[in-house]
């Protein structure tokens, strides 16, 4: 059982730069904070955790799933990941798409040696005393508040550049539709790569000039030996209280305008949107289903249909699914009745796997994954990894996805479009023009 101390964190946002920066001191880490601002709805009623932070490892595990249960078994904290590929395992199919380009195991999770939580105002390091004590606590306090943050300095310019050109892209999402229009399949998430070779960043500062462009609520930086992932995902994959578990699929987006009256212009669009509506009508009837496979009888219902919600950049469409489980200890087979998330996917979802691994022309590794955490009772939040950075420090590569969602009504130019919208804020960071 973890002991507490309390932090003095009454300047959150130097706190956090020196929790990022004392990252690397660390073989593995991961900080998961909440930067939305200005909560709303439901994001603001499903808050608990401002921040939660943890370095070292105690122990780790990177596993198959059906092993997850007994690793993750001692009452403590666990943070970690699943990648997208980890439905290898949970929907056995074929892959013909080449490895993905940076590679992480399929699922990894530590118990840390340190655990910094914050929640309503009060801010706590936690400890196990099997191996540490206040007076090694205190020091480690003491270390991450003597850490000299400084001005961010100038990194080597990089163009992630995308790994389709436009008039392919174009071809593939019309060769998709033509399966739309057979009835093989009414919705897919198709996914392009943004990739740079040769690049030399300082991943740490990096993450903070993507906090400072853009605040999301599951923003998360994970250091796994000399891979990292900077990630700002605005979408929650799954969360679990006792045994109430809640999804909050997203699907419709629509570019912020430069002024009040374009904003309102733009808002107004995406509400009224049929196409949009339609996307993630049928995604969250897709979430209703996968928890049915979960939960109490009766239990499953939809808290929000198609709410608009503001972002940095971006309006998007969220609805918002809850259940209760049918017993408290099916917290890992909740995590594998909806893995992957539909919005990743699309409808019906064995067969849009199946799709995206022929018409992608890479593995999507961690991307379209989740990040999260797990409770010593169990409980559970994991975001979506989307609007998420990939880099290995050692082959110096780097790595960004984006995708929409195709249906019969897409517009395949708009649908590049909009992936190059979700991509812009990171690479005009990278090339230095923000």
């Amino acid at each position: 059982m973890r002991k507490w101390i309390p932090i003095d964190c009454s300047d959150q946002e130097v706190m956090l730069a020196r929790f990022i920066h004392l990252t690397g001191e660390y073989e593995q880490a991961i900080i998961l904070t909440d930067q939305l601002e200005g909560q709303i709805a439901s994001y603001k009623s499903l808050k608990s955790l401002e921040l939660l932070a943890g370095f070292g490892a105690l122990h780790q595990f990177d596993g198959a799933f059906s092993e997850l249960s007994k690793e993750v078994a001692e009452k403590d904290w666990y943070l970690g990941f699943l990648s997208y590929d980890l439905k290898d395992e949970l929907h056995p199919l074929p892959s013909h798409a080449d490895a993905p380009r940076i590679d992480f195991p399929k699922l990894w999770f530590f118990r840390p040696q340190w655990l910094i939580k914050a929640a309503h105002g009060e801010c706590l390091l936690g400890y196990d005393p099997q191996c540490d004590n206040e007076e090694t606590a205190r020091q480690f306090l003491q270390h991450m508040h003597s850490i000299q943050l400084q001005e961010a300095t100038s990194h080597q310019k990089t163009e992630l550049q995308p790994s389709v050109s436009e008039s392919d892209y174009i071809r593939t999402v019309e060769a998709i539709q033509d399966h739309i229009h057979r009835g093989d399949i009414y919705e897919i998430n198709f996914c392009m790569e943004f990739t740079a070779e040769n690049s030399d960043i300082h991943p740490q500062q990096t993450f903070l000039s993507i906090l400072k462009q853009t605040a999301m609520p599951f923003s998360a930086f994970v250091k796994k030996g000399r891979k990292y992932v900077l990630s700002a995902s605005p979408e929650r994959y799954l969360k679990k209280t006792g045994r109430q578990i809640v999804s909050m699929p997203m699907k419709g987006t629509a570019p912020r305008g430069a002024d009040k009256e374009a904003d309102s212009i733009n808002l107004h669009k995406l509400t009224h949107s049929v196409k949009e509506r339609a996307e993630n009508i049928m995604i969250t009837d897709l979430v209703r289903n996968d928890l049915s496979m979960v939960a109490q009888k009766g239990t499953v219902e939809v808290i929000e249909l198609c709410g608009a919600y503001p972002f940095p950049h971006v309006f998007q469409v969220v609805s918002t699914v809850e259940a209760t489980l049918k017993k408290e200890g099916d917290w890992a087979d909740a995590i594998a009745a909806t893995f992957p998330m539909g919005s990743m996917t699309g409808a019906p979802k064995h067969r849009a796997m199946q799709l995206i691994d022929r018409f992608e022309n890479h593995q999507r590794g961690l991307f379209s994954g989740a990040i999260g955490y797990i409770t010593p009772e169990k409980d559970f939040d994991f975001s979506v990894v989307i609007r998420t950075l990939l880099y290995d420090e050692a082959a110096k590569s780097l790595s960004y996805s984006a995708g929409s969602a195709i249906t019969a009504l897409s517009d395949p130019g708009q649908e590049y479009k909009e992936c190059l919208l979700k991509a812009a804020t990171v690479r005009n960071i990278l090339a230095g023009t923000v």
